[in-house]
């Protein structure tokens, strides 16, 4: 996984790219091109895990042993995700306070 990594190209902001062994941290609005060999953003090593669970939502099993849908178990009654603590940002990182305006970095699912 060491030649790894994210492919992003255009305007950035409050975010963070992984281009194979550095982690680069965008904090101002920047264009951004993952083939450039002019890297944008600063390096930025994480303290700790960003979230509190990488843990796959596991799908339910009804009462005769059959797979519960996707759809039907990762939403409420009214139609929200609801995945617990997966890929919620963890409020002890960095990552929690790091994207706009002091808002934890990430998508609000």
């Amino acid at each position: 996984m060491t030649n790894s990594r994210d492919q992003y190209y255009g305007n950035a902001s409050h975010c963070v790219f992984y281009n194979g062994l550095t982690t680069l941290k965008i904090e101002g609005n920047e264009f951004c091109d993952y083939e450039s060999e002019r890297y944008r953003g600063e390096t930025f090593t994480p303290s700790m895990n960003p979230f509190i669970s990488t843990e796959v939502p596991k799908v339910p099993l009804d009462e005769n042993g059959k797979l519960i849908p996707t759809y039907t178990f990762l939403r409420d009654a009214n139609f929200n995700l609801t995945l617990g603590d997966f890929l919620r940002v963890n409020p002890e990182s960095e990552f929690y306070t790091m994207g706009e305006n002091g808002l934890a970095l990430g998508a609000n699912l």
